[in-house]
């Protein structure tokens, strides 16, 4: 009974379905005030990370405390150990549910205005380092097939599938938005019709019942970890990696598809930001213009926001531009495509 009058009086959350959001994957307690004023100032809606091990209730109540104050539509986003993976994916769906459901409990007493939950879905973070030495020329093509191929288990994607699939439709019931980021390449197995890379990744995405499926296209991160599959690894990826990816995105999942942009500093995975706001305003006017909403952008990350003087510039919204043909893109993609074939 005290559960449905806690429900019944809950307020509503705070939303904002119209602005970008930004991932916070670092703020210490001492810092969520600096970070959520810095997210209000800016109209920004925050995906916060909320690390198993590390963040207990009294953070995620002064996460959200700090965040009402200010009008943040606030995001909870799950994370486990390094030992358990880090991020969501099929070899931990148990554990990651198990933690997200105690933070959804804690959520309806002490974060009532939380918007809903972030669920990032990725190889466990030891496969993808060996994942990226490959694609970046650590390795012979062979090697990375073979490491894709080796690493697939239908059963146990299948299985996996129906674990969040369950989650999401319990949170959803519970009235929290739940959406879904994941890697850009997980969309290269859209033109087949198969699922054969997202099952190398470990990232079951389709046929879940998301409010938004958003793929990671952070052009600094392809230019640290992919340009090395290139014929001519000095080459950079433009705008058009956006488009191309935007494309793709928006043909598979015309109403809840959405694009990750960045990075502005650095993040688990990623080491090198671009190298200003410019390149991110492009990227976000690319988005734009090949007709994802705002409301369906983010950016990885506030960490590398919170302190630059300049940030308003990297995240106002332009117009939308369409940029020219990226040869890089295009190459990777083909590149991409071949091994989608040869994983089958």
């Amino acid at each position: 009974m005290l559960l449905l009058l806690l429900v019944a009086c809950a307020p509503d959350p705070i939303v904002h379905p119209d602005r970008l959001s930004a991932w916070a994957e670092f703020a210490a307690v001492d810092d969520l005030p600096a970070y959520l004023e810095r997210a209000g100032a800016l109209e920004l809606n925050v995906n916060l990370a909320l690390l198993e091990g590390r963040h207990d209730r009294e953070y995620l109540a002064s996460a959200c405390a700090e965040a009402e104050k200010r009008e943040v539509a606030l995001r909870l986003w799950p994370l486990l150990a390094e030992e358990d993976g880090y991020w969501a994916n099929q070899a931990n769906v148990e554990a990651f549910t198990d933690w997200t459901m105690w933070l959804a409990e804690v959520a309806r007493r002490d974060c009532p205005r939380a918007e809903g939950f972030q669920v990032d879905l990725e190889l466990p973070i030891d496969r993808t380092r060996t994942l990226l030495e490959l694609i970046g020329g650590g390795g012979s093509v062979a090697e990375l097939i073979s490491f894709l191929v080796d690493g697939r288990d239908p059963e146990a994607f299948e299985e996996a599938r129906a674990g969040y699939a369950d989650l999401v439709a319990e949170l959803r019931e519970d009235g929290y938005l739940v959406s879904a980021s994941t890697v850009a390449m997980v969309a290269d197995d859209f033109a087949d019709g198969d699922q054969s890379i997202a099952q190398a990744l470990w990232t079951p995405v389709e046929g879940i019942d998301w409010d938004v499926v958003s793929f990671q296209v952070y052009r600094s991160t392809f230019d640290c970890h992919y340009a090395g599959a290139l014929a001519d690894p000095t080459q950079r990826f433009e705008p058009g990696l956006v488009s191309s990816y935007a494309a793709s995105i928006r043909a598979r999942f015309p109403e809840s598809g959405g694009v990750g942009l960045g990075t502005t500093g650095s993040g688990m995975g990623t080491e090198e930001p671009l190298a200003g706001p410019e390149e991110l305003q492009a990227d976000l006017a690319a988005a734009l213009a090949a007709g994802i909403p705002l409301g369906q952008l983010d950016v990885f990350s506030l960490d590398g926001l919170v302190d630059r003087e300049d940030a308003a510039q990297w995240i106002a919204e332009p117009e939308p531009a369409e940029p020219e043909p990226d040869p890089a893109t295009e190459e990777l993609r083909a590149l991409l495509a071949a091994l989608d074939a040869a994983v089958e």
